[in-house]
């Protein structure tokens, strides 16, 4: 305390502190030093600490805080040093922060400068040789932004659409591009973009619709998409893409269809995929991935395509994949799974399609794959399957293709 009874400073780290941070902390404006470092505290960073004007430290590494940092920490003029890493903070740094931020240590880009649409849309044109593009009508005049081809706005004229696909657009997408924070709808496939996706997409907080496939993008698929909670469609398919698919991506709680098709993505399929309840498609072959079939994968209730073929995935089938009671297209083919083909499947009575070709699978055909009346394309050949094609699957399979006779 200072020599009237204020508290200047408060040092708690690694002192076994758990909750939320009060915004009561607020209150102390005498306070120059925060420490609560080291401790488990849980929650979000309170606003009401940017009114802490004298604060020259403000130390949380290694909590558990989640949420956004706030703006409001950027009104503090005496900051000089400022400590997050090692926490579960999502979206971007704010650009008041810049000076006192690491990024790169917290693993959060920067938000982009508050410019309005106008701006970030003229960033966009100039960043993807927009003189080129198949259509540019309006682009950069003075009409209005609803005007301009492939934009369409709010009653407040807010940028919510931007539908540019298949229109010659090159180059890379601008980090300006994420001052667009009222966009639902962008959709730019079959161009020939290049370059990373920009983690500046973070503050598209109102997105719905996320459509890049048949570009060139190139880098890993960034953890920060996962705080996109709105997202509802996310199309990557068709790209350089490389790295991990990133387990953050398990927290879109309303996507209904994934498409990361035909990149170099590489490593194991997350699990924390199994918590998409509204998935209703899942699409990650030719790729690079490796590893079992997640068991998680069969909680997926919605799911009605899997498809994870032309990768390099090893272990069994697991019957867990039997209780996904909407499928009707499952693609296994060209990978390295082993072991029988397990008999649950036969309990996907919506099954249109399966297809379990070119892998190292052994043991007999079930006979309860002859219960999927509805299926009408089944693909076994090149396994290392034994007996005999159970009579019930018949007019669905090709004797010859499989090296068996008929039962």
């Amino acid at each position: 305390m200072d020599d009237k009874g204020r508290v200047i400073y408060l040092n708690l780290p690694s002192n076994g502190l758990t909750g939320r941070l009060p915004p009561e902390l607020g209150r102390l404006s005498n306070l120059d030093t925060l420490d609560l470092a080291g401790n488990q505290l849980t929650g979000p960073i309170p606003p009401e600490l940017g009114g802490l004007s004298n604060l020259e430290t403000l130390d949380l590494n290694y909590n558990l805080l989640t949420g956004p940092i706030p703006p409001e920490l950027g009104k503090l003029s005496n900051l000089e040093e400022l400590l997050l890493n090692k926490n579960q903070l999502t979206g971007c740094v704010p650009q008041s922060l810049q000076e006192n931020v690491d990024s790169e240590q917290i693993g959060m880009p920067f938000c982009p400068p508050q410019i309005s649409d106008r701006e970030a849309l003229t960033a966009l044109y100039r960043s993807t040789g927009g003189a080129s593009w198949d259509d540019n009508d309006n682009w950069l005049s003075e009409a209005p932004l609803d005007q301009w081809h492939g934009v369409d706005v709010d009653s407040g004229g807010r940028v919510i659409a931007l539908d540019l696909a298949n229109n010659g657009l090159t180059g890379e997408l601008p980090p300006e591009i994420g001052s667009l924070s009222n966009l639902r709808w962008l959709v730019l496939p079959g161009n020939q973009l290049t370059g990373p996706i920009p983690p500046q997409l973070i503050s598209m907080s109102n997105l719905e619709t996320l459509r890049l496939s048949d570009n060139q993008l190139t880098g890993p698929i960034s953890p920060e998409l996962g705080g996109l909670f709105n997202l509802e469609t996310l199309h990557l398919s068709d790209n350089q893409l490389t790295g991990p698919i990133p387990p953050e991506l398990g927290g879109l709680s309303n996507l209904e269809t994934m498409y990361l098709a035909s990149n170099q993505l590489a490593g194991p399929i997350p699990p924390e995929l199994s918590k998409l309840s509204n998935l209703e498609t899942l699409s990650l072959d030719d790729n690079r991935l490796t590893g079992p079939i997640p068991p998680e994968l069969g909680d997926l209730s919605n799911l009605e395509t899997l498809s994870l073929g032309w990768n390099q995935l090893t272990g069994p089938i697991l019957s867990e994949l039997g209780r996904l009671p909407n499928l009707e297209w499952l693609y296994l083919g060209w990978n390295q799974l082993t072991g029988p083909i397990p008999p649950e499947l036969g309990n996907l009575s919506n099954l249109l399609n399966l297809h379990l070709a070119d892998n190292q699978l052994t043991g007999p055909i079930p006979p309860e794959l002859g219960n999927l009346s509805n299926l009408w394309e089944l693909h076994l050949n090149e396994n290392q399957l034994t007996g005999c094609v159970p009579q019930g699957l018949r007019s669905r399979i090709n004797p010859n293709a499989v090296g068996m006779p008929f039962c």
